[in-house]
């Protein structure tokens, strides 16, 4: 519901910036001006995308302005499904050819049409695609093509001959704006889909509960507190306290790859002895590889090996752990199981298969929330944290500074010469040095810092427990190390020059609230870029001024 949210916010800014873009070429003079009749389609077929969002009627809105407006006297939409590029809808001639149409869509050929961001001649799409393919938009005189996609999602590609040439800012403007509306669409009824998938799965295991409630839940209202879950990490060692009581453990222990890779191990230990949980832990991945399907295996099974991993098992002893299991997880993961207990292996895996249909699809609901709440924190073109994040972040570590007397940092950093950038490189080279500076930025700081893209060209950088002597420092090492050239773009024969300009403050010293933290480090970078650019300021008010 996130995602779909952030989707129809955008939709509306698109709207608004389709407004202002056509203002301008109206009021501009010896240009090609859109007719009043497109705005008006392109304003339904957008708005109708915000109330309903029907695929059927995106779609044929979108056939209506290619047609209409931009002359396009023949159409043919291919549409992605199950792997295979098949047409879906056509105009302006009898015969397509379906079968010489149908393509699998491989990783290079999506490589390929991803990196197309407007109409482009269809002969770009050679060598990649099938001769035969191109051959066949030839004899239907199909010239010009353009991607359905958002993100990663290819939906379709719309293929079309017009009389327009490609420098028309009508056609550019008009069949970017097309395609986006049509892949929101396609994006939001996916997502309505799964949403829907996972409310029957949700609403079939409330069911459930009320004839054989989840393994050691004690009434459906623990099983309503877990729906409420929607985190991983304090999921799992609920749903771990009630498999122990279930098969009576005296000693436990779980560990689990997270989705996100770039995570620790979740790990959960009960009543182990340290030397136990460590090894187990640390040999996390050798288990894996060796515990390929389910089932219990004693410690007796794994240390026969003559293995490094068999002579590890071989210092457990027996008095804590006696089993270990492998259980299919989430995503493709496998968990690893350890126990000792006095309910026999059998009883146990009886359990375990029970415990298995019916909690992970509570942990599956919990990863999905997980990855729309990710992609709802996450920049689109840096991959760091956005504003939205920051601003959770920057409210959790203020609270925390404040509790336990600790100091808190804040930076922000504006850089330079990016409209330079792009006016002599253009935005494609811009668009790169922001990808460039987060990078260096992310990769200059420590695993508790947090780094976020402000907006535009400024970003933004959180340091728990930093003192202001600390920050002056880092301050001066991320200019310092702008200052070395970088590698250049691909594309360019030269890396951009550039530099950044830094404003820090500091709690407790100069600032006793969040808002006032921002504003003083907003202040320090006003003042260093007043004072030439290429500067760090922190905040004080005999430099600055007074808040």
């Amino acid at each position: 519901m996130l995602e779909i949210a952030l989707i129809i916010i955008l939709t509306m800014l698109v709207i608004f910036l389709s407004a202002s873009i056509i203002l301008r070429l109206r009021r501009a003079k010896g240009t090609i001006q859109l007719s009043e009749a497109a705005i008006r389609e392109l304003m339904t077929a957008m708005l109708n995308n915000i109330r309903t969002g029907r695929i059927l009627d995106i779609a044929g809105k979108v056939s209506y302005v290619l047609k209409e407006f931009l002359g396009c006297e023949q159409l043919l939409f291919i549409k992605y499904y199950r792997g295979l590029l098949e047409v879906n809808y056509y105009h302006g001639f009898q015969n397509p050819d379906r079968e010489k149409l149908r393509i699998r869509l491989t990783s290079e050929l999506q490589n390929k049409l991803s990196s197309f961001h407007n109409i482009s001649p269809v002969d770009e799409l050679s060598p990649t695609f099938p001769a035969e393919f191109l051959n066949r938009l030839k004899v239907l005189g199909l010239s010009y093509f353009f991607p359905v996609y958002l993100r990663e999602n290819l939906y379709g590609v719309y293929f079309v001959r017009t009389e327009l040439p490609l420098t028309n800012p009508s056609l550019q403007f008009l069949s970017a704006a097309l395609a986006y509306s049509l892949s929101t669409a396609y994006h939001i009824g996916i997502q309505e889909q799964q949403i829907k998938k996972y409310e029957g799965r949700v609403q079939k295991m409330i069911l459930a509960q009320s004839r054989t409630p989840v393994a050691g839940a004690q009434n459906s209202g623990d099983v309503a507190r877990l729906l409420k879950i929607k985190n991983s990490r304090q999921l799992i060692p609920e749903l771990m306290i009630m498999l122990r009581k279930e098969c009576d453990f005296s000693k436990m222990a779980f560990y689990v790859e997270p989705e996100n890779s770039c995570e620790t191990l979740i790990a959960i230990n009960w009543n182990l002895e340290p030397q136990t949980d460590r090894i187990l832990k640390e040999n996390y991945s050798g288990l894996v590889g060796k515990m390929k399907v389910d089932r219990v295996f004693s410690l007796g099974e794994l240390a026969k090996s003559g293995s490094p991993l068999g002579d590890k098992i071989r210092k457990l002893s027996d008095n804590d752990i006696k089993y270990l299991a492998s259980i299919s997880w989430v995503g493709e993961k496998r968990a690893i199981l350890a126990w000792n207990g006095r309910m026999n292996s059998d009883d146990v895996v009886r359990r375990l298969k029970r415990f298995q249909v019916e909690a992970l699809p509570l942990v599956d609901n919990a990863a999905q929330f997980e990855k729309v709440e990710e992609m709802c924190y996450t920049d689109g073109l840096t991959g760091l944290y956005n504003f939205r994040f920051f601003q959770k972040r920057i409210n959790e570590e203020f609270l925390r500074a404040k509790r336990y007397g600790r100091s808190l940092a804040l930076l922000i950093f504006d850089i330079d010469e990016l409209k330079t950038v792009n006016d002599k490189y253009g935005h494609l080279a811009g668009d790169e040095l922001l990808r460039s500076f987060g990078k260096v930025l992310s990769e200059s700081v420590r695993s508790i810092d947090v780094v976020s893209r402000y907006g535009g060209d400024e970003f933004c950088l959180i340091m728990p427990e930093a003192n202001r002597d600390k920050t002056r420092l880092f301050m001066d090492r991320i200019r310092e190390k702008i200052a070395v050239r970088q590698p250049p773009p691909e594309g360019l024969a030269e890396s951009p020059k550039y530099s950044v300009s830094i404003g820090g403050a500091v709690f407790p010293v100069d600032a006793d609230a969040v808002e006032v933290l921002i504003k003083a480090a907003d202040m320090a970078l006003l003042k260093a870029k007043s004072e030439g650019r290429d500067r760090s300021k922190l905040y004080s008010p005999e430099a600055v001024g007074k808040i």
